[in-house]
């Protein structure tokens, strides 16, 4: 446990970075928050939001070390009577929070934590979006595919794209102060609404229609992707074939010397 009184989510957030050896720029990036948004949070002047719990998770750091300064900043496979508590923290909730969800009181969660746990309650635990197999058994990732709001969603967007979301926000041509709101929507992890949601599969066609609007499916547009994928294959053909036929006049001058002068 971290036994420094001054410590806080917002600090312990500020030290794994520095043990990644990331700087702002780089953690924001993997964040999909601007760099002044990332320097606020360590900062202390806003709080660590779920999502951005939900992204450390991702990239290795326990969680619950972000979220209660207990254990290590770095995962370890967790035995399975601490998974539930594990995947409550990984989804950014309180347990107060994860006993609303699961239909119980706060009392009768901690129960739940301190295990066993029925199946019926793992399978509410799965509908929330954790992988049940791993709450079994330990194997795979805390989380499933399914990504339930429409800000984790466009996260995912962002990252499969590999763009800032400055960037991405760039091509979607709204005004600065939609631009605002798009960015502190995002990062609070708040519903976005659908208007936005189907400009963004307008500019970028590659991207799910029914993913990003339902969380349904893949992210990627198959037929997009597959269009992307040919097209990059005829342009490395075309450049084959031209490299082939210079080879092939090298090859013929270097058999005829005297040819040309």
């Amino acid at each position: 446990m971290n036994l420094n009184k001054e410590s806080t989510p917002n600090t312990r957030l500020r030290e794994v970075r520095r043990q990644l050896k990331l700087t702002q720029e780089e953690m924001s990036k993997k964040l999909v928050m601007t760099q002044a948004g990332y320097s606020d949070v360590e900062r202390g002047k806003v709080g660590v939001s779920k999502r951005i719990i939900y992204l450390l998770g991702e990239m290795g750091v326990n969680t619950d070390y972000i979220v209660t300064g207990e254990g290590q900043p770095f995962n370890s496979e967790p035995p399975a009577r601490d998974r539930i508590e594990v995947a409550r923290n990984t989804l950014g909730m309180t347990q107060e929070q994860m006993a609303r969800k699961l239909g119980v009181s706060e009392e009768e969660y901690k129960k739940i934590e301190k295990g066993p746990a029925t199946e019926e309650v793992l399978e509410k635990i799965g509908d929330l979006g954790v992988n049940i197999n791993w709450l079994r058994t330990g194997e795979g990732e805390p989380l499933t595919g399914y990504i339930p709001h429409s800000a984790d969603r466009v996260i995912e967007v962002i990252r499969y794209l590999g763009i800032d979301i400055l960037d991405f926000i760039e091509k979607l041509k709204i005004s600065d102060t939609e631009k605002y709101k798009f960015i502190k929507e995002v990062q609070e992890g708040k519903e976005l609404d659908k208007e936005i949601l189907i400009k963004i599969t307008e500019e970028y066609p590659q991207i799910s229609k029914n993913f990003l609007l339902k969380g349904e499916g893949s992210l990627g547009n198959g037929n997009d992707l597959l269009r992307q994928h040919l097209k990059l294959t005829r342009k490395y053909i075309a450049l084959l074939e031209q490299r082939i036929k210079e080879l092939e006049a090298e090859n013929m001058a270097l058999k005829n010397p005297h040819e040309g002068g």
